[in-house]
């Protein structure tokens, strides 16, 4: 039986939320005001900044054009030179690794955990005199453990940038993810939990200079410094604002779907690696990423996911390595010590979750999933 259904979501869906009449209302309603005299966009802009940072725990937050340029204009307050060194999770999205090499700093790849998150270990031992930050990326849903980080730079000048693209929504310590640091950088990219039409993303921090600098950054300088656009939208704040208002459906209904795969998943295929969810890292699942094991080839986990694409479940590998498919980044960055998190990219398969996937699709997606894995057991190791 093959689920067309299933290939509307295409590994990672071209949308990661659904947009309903409430959205499309919200909208229009913005559009409308333009033909007032008296319209003033940035209202609506500053009434999603203000729902959002309070919604994620923190005292401002500036709304941007991207996550990526989020990113570059947090470290460009830093002022980094050649000499300076930024630590990274080697697994990661390219994007964040080249906003580090762009500061003319030199960018440090971390080793990555089984959740494909940074190792707090590694982390320690590659943090030097030079070290000026970190930017910590919460993978896939999952947040790091940013206690350990924390402690570990304690009665240091060193800054926690935090990259949490894909996973607004979860949680740590009963905290959202976002307010355990100087700074955090959320995306609206019309793949991620919500979306500001296509593009857009949000910095919040607690540190009042950062936030002035920030809005100069985005304005042109305020006419006092350098600055540029990279200014939202009104129209894309109201759709902000609508989305937000339905991010715990959207989460419920990705961990409602997460919840049964993890079950049935740990109940055939025991050296399968499901995604950490727990008392202390709430997972929103952006995507819900498994590690098959450790003995298995990486060709064998090709194939499985041929197996899978042939019957419309189309997976994806979120993420190798950086430097694997960016020459720039591999050019820019020492390789060497990160073997551990190459490895790991051999085993990542990313199966498709959407908030309005149907029960029915998910239980045919898990049942191929592991009758799929239990062939290629089968095939090579003679298992069951």
């Amino acid at each position: 039986m093959k689920s067309d259904a299933l290939i509307k979501y295409n590994g990672e869906p071209e949308i990661g939320s659904t947009i309903d009449k409430k959205d499309i209302i919200a909208v229009i309603n913005e559009l409308e005001k333009f033909n007032d005299e008296c319209y003033n966009h940035h209202e609506t802009i500053k009434q999603f900044e203000d729902i959002f940072s309070k919604r994620v725990g923190n005292q401002y937050a500036v709304s941007v054009s991207s996550c990526a340029v989020g990113i570059d204009m947090v470290l460009k307050y830093l002022s980094l030179k050649n000499t300076d060194e930024v630590l990274s999770c080697a697994i990661n999205f390219h994007g964040t690794h080249l906003s580090i090499i762009n500061t003319g700093a030199k960018l440090v790849l971390v080793e990555a955990n089984q959740d494909l998150n940074i190792d707090v270990d590694d982390l320690a031992r590659k943090i030097t005199l030079n070290t000026k930050a970190i930017v910590v990326t919460h993978m896939n849903g999952v947040s790091c453990d940013m206690k350990r980080i924390r402690e570990l730079i304690k009665g240091t000048n060193i800054k926690i940038i935090e990259d949490a693209a894909r996973s607004l929504g979860s949680m740590y310590l009963d905290s959202a993810v976002g307010n355990n640091s100087w700074a955090c950088v959320y995306s609206f990219q019309y793949k991620k939990m919500i979306t500001t039409l296509g593009e857009g993303g949000m910095i919040v921090t607690n540190d009042r200079q950062l936030l002035t600098a920030l809005q100069a950054y985005r304005s042109f300088g305020l006419g006092e410094n350098w600055g540029t656009n990279y200014k939202m939208t009104s129209v894309q704040a109201a759709m902000g604002l609508s989305q937000l208002k339905r991010l715990d459906e959207f989460v419920n209904n990705r961990r409602f779907l997460a919840k049964y795969r993890t079950e049935r998943i740990q109940q055939s295929l025991e050296e399968f690696v499901c995604p950490k969810d727990d008392s202390t890292y709430y997972n929103s699942y952006y995507l819900y990423t498994i590690l098959v094991p450790s003995v298995w080839k990486k060709s064998y986990r090709d194939e499985l996911i041929l197996r899978l694409n042939d019957i419309g479940i189309k997976c994806v590998i979120a993420n190798l390595p950086t430097y694997q498919k960016n020459e720039f980044i591999r050019m820019n960055c020492d390789t060497s010590q990160t073997i551990l998190s190459k490895k790991l990219g051999e085993r990542i398969v990313c199966l498709p979750i959407h908030p309005s996937m149907t029960t029915i699709e998910n239980e045919f997606l898990v049942e191929a999933f592991i009758r799929n894995a239990k062939y290629i057991n089968k095939k090579y190791f003679g298992g069951k």
